[in-house]
C-alpha cells in the first residue's frame, strides 16, 4: 500500500507487500509520506520545530461499534526516508495485519506519553493524551509533538500481496501555536530588544488535533492553534514567566511555541512583557 500523501512516488522507490505469514494472519508492507508542517519563511524559522525523534503509528479498527487500536508501532527519526525533490516530505514503511480499519493515526515526538496506549486502546482515549513541558524554545532539545490522520469515510482495506494506492494527504499538526516577536530594522539602531517573557502560559495540551477545524490544504493554513484539555495548568507552579531571547539567524526574532490560553479574567491570564533597550536605558513593556 502507498500512500502518496504529498507527493507521488516514482515506482522505484515502492516498498512492495510481502508475503503472508503463515499461522499470524495475512501481513503487508505499508509504505507510508507524511509533509511535515513548514511555514515558509526563513526569518521565522523557529529552533528545530521540524525535528522528529520518533512517529507513532496507531491503526484503528471497528470492534463492536467502538474505535480500538489494532496495530501500533513506533518508527525512529532515523528511519525516515526524504522523498526525492522534497524538503519537508518523509516516508517510511511498517508491516501491519491485512484487514479493515477505520483509520490511521501519526503522533511525533509523544512516545513516552502513547506508553498506554496500546492494543485494544480505543480512539477516546487516544484524544486525551496530554504532552507537558514542551514550549519549543531555543536549547531545550525538545522537539514539538506534531498529530495527523487518515480516515476516510467508510474506512479502508488492506490486502495481502497486493499494492494499493491512496491519494490522501496526511499533514502533519504542531500541538503549539507559533509565536514571533519581531523588532523591526525601522525602529532604529538605538532601540534593541533585548527578552521577552511569556507570563502564565499553559503547560498542557492534547496531541490529538479535531482536523475539522483545520483548513490543512492551503500552504500556510491550518497549523497554529492548539488543541487544549478541559484543565488548563500553568507552565510553572507559581506562574513565572518563560524567557525567550533572539537566536543567532534571526537576530530580531524571538520565536517561542506555547499552549493557546484565552484571555480569562483575574491574575491567571497570559500576558507579554518586553524588555528593550532605548538610548541606554531598559524599559519594560
Amino acid at each position: 500500500l502507498l500512500l502518496p500523501l504529498v507527493l507521488s512516488c516514482r515506482q522505484d522507490e515502492l516498498i512492495l507487500p510481502v508475503p503472508p505469514v503463515s499461522g499470524k494472519g495475512e501481513t503487508a508492507e505499508v509504505t507510508l509520506s507524511v509533509r511535515i508542517p513548514d511555514f515558509r519563511a526563513a526569518n521565522t524559522r523557529g529552533v528545530d520545530e521540524k525535528g522528529i525523534t520518533e512517529i507513532t503509528v496507531l491503526m484503528f479498527a471497528d470492534e463492536g461499534g467502538t474505535e480500538k487500536v489494532k496495530v501500533k508501532y513506533d518508527i525512529l527519526g532515523s528511519s525516515l526516508h526524504t522523498l526525492s525533490g522534497s524538503s519537508d516530505t518523509k516516508y517510511f514503511s511498517v508491516p501491519v495485519i491485512a484487514g479493515r480499519y477505520k483509520r490511521i493515526a501519526l503522533i511525533a515526538n509523544a512516545q513516552t506519553e502513547l506508553a498506554n496506549i496500546t492494543a485494544g486502546s480505543t480512539y477516546d482515549a487516544l484524544k486525551q493524551v496530554e504532552v507537558v513541558g514542551r514550549f519549543g524554545q531555543e536549547g531545550t532539545g525538545t522537539y514539538i509533538p506534531m498529530y495527523g490522520e487518515h480516515a476516510p469515510a467508510g474506512g479502508f482495506e488492506l490486502k495481502a500481496g497486493v499494492s494499493q494506492t491512496i491519494a490522501q494527504e496526511i499533514p502533519l499538526i504542531r500541538m503549539l501555536a507559533k509565536v514571533d516577536i519581531i523588532n523591526p530594522t525601522t525602529s532604529g539602531a538605538t532601540t534593541a530588544a533585548g527578552k521577552v517573557y511569556f507570563v502564565n502560559s499553559v503547560g498542557n495540551g492534547r496531541v490529538w488535533v479535531d482536523l475539522a477545524t483545520y483548513n490543512t490544504t492551503a500552504s500556510q493554513s491550518g497549523y497554529m492553534t492548539p488543541t487544549l484539555p478541559a484543565t488548563s495548568q500553568p507552565a510553572v507552579s507559581g506562574g513565572h514567566p518563560l524567557e525567550g531571547t533572539a537566536n543567532t539567524a534571526s537576530p530580531n526574532v524571538i520565536t517561542y511555541y506555547l499552549n493557546e490560553q484565552s484571555a480569562i479574567s483575574g491574575g491567571s491570564r497570559p500576558c507579554i512583557v518586553i524588555n528593550l533597550a532605548y538610548q541606554g536605558r531598559e524599559y519594560y513593556y
